[in-house]
């Protein structure tokens, strides 16, 4: 979720007339209204805010973004607030342009270079649209300061056609293509004759995310809940179910845009090798390996507005578990994350403090907990983004790295096993996040609901399994079910399978049904413990690594039944 966040904010700003106005647009994901917008301006002053909700796993998702600048009569940027509410506790950014630095002055004081060029506001953006759009072909190049990517970022401007009919309304607007420097992808603009926006449109991870022109009433009651599979598309299906993908420590993987034109980011990184384009070999590190050639820069044992690493409480904890191995210290922070934090799909990103408050958190809330506590105990650490296969899936997911013994190792809280964690997981960038972030916005954008992964070879315990092209997830032919991914055969004489392409959240590999009576085969994480909740009638379970095995029966003769089907189940290469 969070790579559609990044780009939200920063693609929903449009230019403003110096005039004191109002003006209001309902926000749309995929053509379904789900918010608004609102731009005030007054003189030199600008003010937008970006309301928006979500509903994600049966969880309310709440966001809001509002910035406020002030620029002088030349159009130059002088100060920059910005707030963002993405879970219970705002975050807030203010900013100060003092000659040629910009001075960022909470969370944390730093200074950014603000380059050759000045930056603009947004009244001076619009007039500058005016004056140099005047014709098809027409170009502009400016720099704005970012308040997402917490940078400048150069922006550029082409006039493609002139009063054109855009999506909505029926005024002829003049159509700008619009490209940001450090987002992948390029946004449309509709603007006025007065370089005011009528509507614009992106390509988003859940289908293009839009504005319109609309009276603030009908702006204020855009409130639309986005279809169940929206988030579907947003992954991709395993072409192997991995018996215990915690245990594997070696992949070899293969990304594929859906959009033959879209660019892949550099996949490389400590423990990935790009084998040729597209074809990336991801190993789980050792601890008694290669120490890397690069120290970690300060920035990685600091705190920040995110990783909050002098929080009192977190201090606490991260003391109680400190112990003179950097390595030993490591996993009881990580067991300590994944046993006191609950999923909860309502949260996009919180700092630290309310995270070790609360307890709640998507996979970002846990890497970000992780990272704290980690600093805390005087190592240095970072969150990455990518993608973790899981339950049949390969989803967008965050982690924690931690630098020990020289190294940096991977730490996951939330797909939790003990240990380093497993290679089943693909990296596009890691950070910090002094920046908030911002530095993962272009490759997450670029991959997020963009790209499908293959496997193509893994390894777990020295044994070695190539993948060939054609192979499926499973096979079922008539009452028999094979998955060679988990190893297993089933003759199910008697038994219709049913089911079998079940894949996360759901934790069903397959069901089979004889009558009035059921069996299910569910693949669970076998940490961290947790009590088993099932309402069967009889049940066996089983434990392969970190994967715990769990056949439910229900129906009559429940017990005597799953006894009879499991003498069915064969062991399979």
């Amino acid at each position: 979720m969070r790579m559609s966040i990044t780009l939200l904010f920063v693609l929903l700003l449009s230019p403003l007339r110096a005039a004191a106005e109002e003006r209001w647009y309902i926000f749309s994901i995929g053509g379904t209204p789900v918010g608004w917008v609102t731009e005030e301006t007054d003189g030199l002053r600008t003010r937008t805010t970006v309301s928006a909700r979500l509903t994600r796993l049966g969880k309310s998702i709440v966001m809001r973004f509002e910035v406020a600048t002030t620029e002088d009569a030349a159009g130059a940027l002088q100060t920059l607030g910005y707030e963002t509410l993405l879970s219970k506790q705002p975050m807030r950014l203010e900013v100060r342009v003092e000659g040629d630095r910009v001075r960022i002055l909470t969370p944390q004081e730093r200074i950014v270079d603000r380059g050759p060029d000045s930056l603009l506001g947004p009244v001076a953006v619009a007039r500058l649209t005016s004056q140099r759009l005047r014709a098809a072909g027409d170009r502009i190049e400016y720099a704005v300061f970012s308040p997402e990517l917490q940078r400048v970022a150069k922006v550029r401007r082409h006039l493609v056609a002139m009063s054109e009919r855009p999506p909505c309304g029926s005024t002829p607007a003049n159509r700008v293509e619009e490209t940001i420097q450090g987002l992948p992808g390029p946004r449309t603009l509709w603007l006025d004759a007065n370089a005011v926006m009528v509507g614009d449109s992106i390509a988003g991870p859940f289908g293009p995310m839009s504005t319109c022109r609309a009276p603030k009433e009908t702006a204020l009651a855009a409130n639309g809940t986005l279809p169940a599979d929206v988030y579907e598309k947003t992954l991709s299906t395993s072409n192997v179910r991995f018996a215990d993908p915690f245990a594997i420590d070696r992949i070899v993987v293969r990304v594929r845009p859906r959009d033959p034109s879209q660019a892949l980011p550099d996949f490389s990184s400590s423990n990935q090798r790009v084998v040729s384009p597209g074809l990336i070999e991801i190993t789980r590190p050792s601890r008694t390996g290669k120490p890397d050639a690069s120290v970690p820069g300060p920035e990685f044992l600091e705190p920040n507005a995110l990783v909050e690493s002098a929080d009192k409480e977190i201090v606490r904890i991260a003391k109680a578990l400190t112990t003179p191995d950097s390595y030993e210290t490591a996993q009881a922070l990580t067991k300590w994350t994944a046993e006191n934090l609950t999923m909860d799909a309502g949260i996009v990103m919180a700092p630290a403090s309310e995270l070790v408050r609360d307890r709640r958190a998507t996979c970002m809330g846990y890497a970000t907990l992780l990272a704290s506590l980690a600093r805390a105990a005087g190592l240095p650490a970072r969150i990455v983004m990518g993608y973790v296969y899981y339950g049949g899936i390969w989803g967008g997911h965050a982690w924690a790295e931690m630098f020990v013994a020289g190294r940096w190792l991977p730490f996951d809280g939330a797909v939790f096993a003990p240990g380093i964690a497993g290679a089943a997981r693909l990296s596009v960038g890691a950070s910090s996040l002094a920046d908030g972030g911002g530095s993962l916005t272009g490759p997450l954008s670029a991959l997020f609901g963009k790209v499908d992964i293959e496997t193509v070879e893994y390894e777990r315990d020295g044994s070695k399994t190539r993948v060939e092209t054609g192979d499926r997830l499973f096979e079922v032919a008539g009452e028999t079910y094979v998955n060679r991914g988990l190893g297993l055969r089933i003759k199910a004489d008697g038994w219709h399978p049913e089911r079998a392409g079940s894949t996360w959240p759901s934790t069903l590999v397959v069901a089979f049904r004889r009558g009035d009576t059921s069996i299910e085969l569910h693949q669970r994480p076998r940490y961290p413990a947790r009590p088993l909740v099932n309402d069967a009638d009889a049940m066996f379970t089983s434990v392969d690594g970190g994967t715990l095995w769990v056949w439910a029966a229900r129906g009559p003769d429940a017990a005597g039944a799953l006894r009879t089907f499991l003498t069915r189940v064969e062991r399979v290469r």
